[in-house]
């Protein structure tokens, strides 16, 4: 009886802070600018890509990734990124150099949105200079399509050279793993006073790794058996989508922070009445 109590203390805590946050809010604005930063981001992936390998090679890769999502919205990435292959250029030039950091640029608005709904989450007022948090939603960016590029690689080329059954069997514990430490990452450094302060990281990120994975899959396979987007949207049905998603991401993001937040808030209340 009392674990339930624990429990539901904790419940309580944690729906408070997500209203008094207005998390769904600031989810929202997180995916307007991911929606925004998405071909940018796509371009620098590319461009650091293409760095490294033959750009051609990422044929392979989209359609790795189109078999992942509902088809509207694969459609449209899968148009938007041929374009982008097709003219895309090899070596590291300065037009090149130049196009990554602007394409980086533009993509760390979605990240700079994220670092502000943390830093809301942990109760934190921002102190760093503009420059700092600019250079900070960069990283994670930069972090962000590192991540992504590693992980659809490995999901397109292992196969090539491993047995499928293997593949199949580390692909979900590898993808729970590079998402756990990305979130963890990002609740570490986003919070203003991170250097500082003891905050805890790991309950959190591992929760919404967990409950992620699980609706981005719920998702879309509820587009797939039941959407009828196309019908409602026409053309745009595949942006809808993807917005739809991408608020749905951003929601988990910032629930993991306020479940880390609601655990310190919690203990410290128990540190209290048992004091």
């Amino acid at each position: 009886m009392e674990r339930f109590h624990t429990v539901t203390a904790f419940g309580r805590v944690l729906m408070q802070r997500l209203k008094a946050h207005t998390t769904t809010v600031i989810a929202g604005s997180v995916a307007y600018y991911a929606l925004l930063a998405i071909f940018p981001a796509a371009i620098a992936a590319i461009s650091i890509y293409g760095l490294i390998a033959d750009p051609a090679d990422l044929a392979s890769l989209l359609e790795s990734i189109a078999d992942q999502l509902p088809e509207a919205t694969a459609t449209l990435i899968e148009d938007q990124l041929q374009q982008v292959i097709s003219a895309s250029e090899t070596g590291l030039g300065i037009a090149t150099a130049i196009g990554i950091f602007a394409a980086l640029y533009s993509a760390s608005a979605g990240a700079k949105v994220l670092i502000t709904g943390v830093n809301l989450a942990y109760g934190e007022r921002e102190t760093r200079s503009f420059l700092v948090v600019r250079g900070l939603a960069l990283v994670l960016t930069v972090g962000m399509i590192i991540g992504i590029i590693v992980v659809v690689s490995g999901v397109a080329i292992l196969p090539r050279f491993i047995e499928s059954s293997f593949t199949d069997l580390v692909r979900w514990p590898a993808l729970i793993f590079l998402v756990v430490v990305g979130l963890a990452a990002l609740y570490r450094i986003a919070p203003s006073d991170a250097p500082g302060r003891n905050h805890p990281i790991w309950q959190g990120a591992f929760a919404a790794a967990i409950v992620w994975l699980a609706a981005t899959a719920a998702f879309s396979a509820g587009v797939t058996a039941f959407g009828r987007f196309s019908a409602t949207y026409g053309t745009l049905a595949g942006v809808i989508i993807l917005l739809l998603w991408f608020f749905l991401s951003g929601l988990i993001v910032l629930l993991g922070a306020e479940f880390n937040a609601a655990i310190e808030v919690h203990r410290q209340r128990m540190a209290t009445a048992t004091g």
